[in-house]
């Protein structure tokens, strides 16, 4: 009865049911999706918040209170953790009460504060003689928790985050009380780069110190009024500059203006001698600025294949310009079509084809890219799968016949394809186990290794789809799998009849792991598993 009344709940608000009782949380694991599905699911999977934690990031104070007096739940032993996600939140009253029950807290309150830009928990911590670094509290009896001192770094950081949050008036009550905080090259950068030009002017007109040198390239994405400004301060000094460290500081600043497409900005540099390098041409290609590409070239700005790349990520109509202009270009190089395929950009891949670039082994996480370029009969990459191994990607290379092979197969249940290309897995229309049951049905050899994928995967279902299907499941293959397994596969492994009942008084696990030891299970494995028995 649980079942179908959880059914009827969407999976991204489950959470609630998790904190009811234990019957209900052995129900709701029932329904938790295998991968990440919903976000709202992803959120809380993932993070390590406990009930009280998510109380205080919620600013709920009568759930809070009930916890700790109804339930008698000891939140001293999480005190410290709950006074910075007060402070993180701005909840001054979960802050307040939490403190009223006598939980620790810390440095680490301010620089959440801070970086929140919550004046509000500042002043209270102040007030009630937060702990920072020297001046601890001796009446904590020595209990102090990761954060509660702050080393000189990360006071500094409070100040940071302040300026780059814009958070004027908490920079303000932070420079009036704890004026050693201050970083004379990162708060004013960071404001800088986050376009708060008004924290630069303010900390200028208030005598703190500046280091300027950094802080050009930062100011770029500001203002072009705000960069003017610092050169009338003498700030940009790209003149007679020696360390190869300002060279490279101040080369940056034109390719960021480049990057941004402030073509004025650019202008205004280079009319007071900034350098550039050939970064400059390779945003401006990457944005397709046709004219301005042209116009910097003309002065003297390099370019190399980098740009060409660029423009081709932008376009075949920017790489044809390249191409007719002397852009340097490497025609033997594969990657340019192979890169241009796993950005979907067909368009591209042609135009490489048409001008005589070498197109081969291409590849893509987009079964529509996979299929035009098919259809214009380019070679798809044999390691498709390898690459993404993805259940609508296995399913086209099905559709088309391709060769697959065991290690294909068995990767669909992996879920690493972030791990192995540093991207999201893209929204797939079919799950593993349809593709692989249509594999299964259109005569796919059963993998060696399938029982230990599945039982790891806890698929019960898949399990007994194939088992009616006439997988083999016996003897070592079996047992070595169920070793590793679950109690509910154990149970479903006896109830399906692979393994026989157990003894009164015997204990599942036990029973299976006597099963193994006579089906000739090497007594290293048994005991590297069974050891704690």
């Amino acid at each position: 009865m649980l079942c179908q009344i959880f059914n009827l709940i969407p999976i991204g608000l489950h959470l609630p049911l998790h904190f009811v009782c234990r019957r209900f949380r052995s129900t709701v694991r029932q329904f938790q999706p295998p991968k990440k599905v919903t976000a709202r699911w992803n959120f809380w999977e993932e993070s390590s918040e406990s009930v009280e934690e998510l109380c205080a990031i919620g600013g709920h104070l009568h759930l809070l209170r009930w916890i700790h007096s109804v339930l008698n739940y000891p939140l001293t032993n999480n005190g410290f953790a709950l006074c910075c996600l007060a402070a993180q939140h701005g909840h001054l009253h979960i802050l307040d009460y939490v403190r009223s029950i006598e939980c620790v807290w810390g440095g680490t309150v301010y620089v959440q504060a801070a970086r929140e830009g919550h004046l509000n928990i500042l002043q209270y911590a102040h007030e009630h003689h937060c702990p920072i670094g020297d001046d601890w509290d001796s009446s904590t009896d020595g209990k102090v928790s990761q954060g509660t001192i702050l080393t000189s770094k990360e006071r500094k950081n409070a100040a940071v985050w302040a300026a780059r949050g814009g958070h004027l008036d908490v920079l303000k009550w932070i420079m009036t009380h704890h004026a050693d905080w201050w970083d004379e090259v990162e708060v004013c950068k960071e404001a800088a780069r986050a376009g708060h030009a008004e924290i630069v002017r303010w900390a200028d007109e208030n005598g703190y110190p500046i280091d300027f040198s950094p802080l050009t390239a930062a100011a770029v994405s500001c203002s072009f009024p705000f960069l003017q400004w610092i050169y009338e301060k003498g700030g940009i000094l790209w003149t007679g500059v020696f360390s190869l460290r300002f060279v490279l500081i101040f080369q940056g600043v034109c390719a960021e203006a480049a990057r941004l497409g402030k073509m004025q900005t650019l202008d205004w540099l280079r009319g007071h001698g900034c350098p550039w390098d050939k970064e400059v041409t390779v945003h401006l290609a990457r944005n397709g600025m046709l004219d301005e590409l042209e116009k910097v070239h003309r002065e003297g700005c390099p370019w190399d294949q980098e740009t060409f790349s660029a423009g081709l990520e932008c376009s075949p109509q920017v790489a044809e310009w390249l191409l007719n202009h002397g852009c340097p270009v490497n025609r033997r190089n594969k990657r340019l079509a192979i890169d241009a395929s796993e950005r979907n950009a067909v368009q591209v891949v042609h135009w490489l084809h048409s001008n005589h670039f070498p197109v081969s082994d291409l590849r893509s996480s987009d079964t529509d890219t996979l299929e035009a370029l098919h259809r214009l009969g380019f070679s798809i990459d044999r390691h498709l799968l390898l690459v993404y191994p993805l259940p609508d990607v296995f399913l086209w290379c099905l559709n088309h016949r391709f060769d697959i092979e065991e290690q294909h197969v068995l990767r669909l249940f992996q879920p690493l394809f972030e791990c192995y290309t540093g991207s999201k897995t893209p929204p797939q229309k079919y799950d593993a186990s349809f593709v692989f049951k249509e594999y299964i049905k259109r005569g796919g050899p059963w993998p060696r290794n399938l029982l230990d994928v599945l039982v790891r995967e806890e698929d019960v279902e898949l399990l007994q789809w194939c088992r009616d299907e006439g997988c083999p499941m016996e003897g070592v293959d079996l047992m070595t799998a169920l070793m590793h397994s679950s109690q509910r596969v154990l149970e479903w492994a006896v109830t399906s009849g692979l393994v026989s009942q157990p003894q009164e008084g015997t204990s599942l696990r036990k029973h299976i792991a006597q099963c193994a030891r006579d089906e000739g299970v090497s007594d290293e494995l048994y005991r590297c598993v069974y050891k704690p028995i």
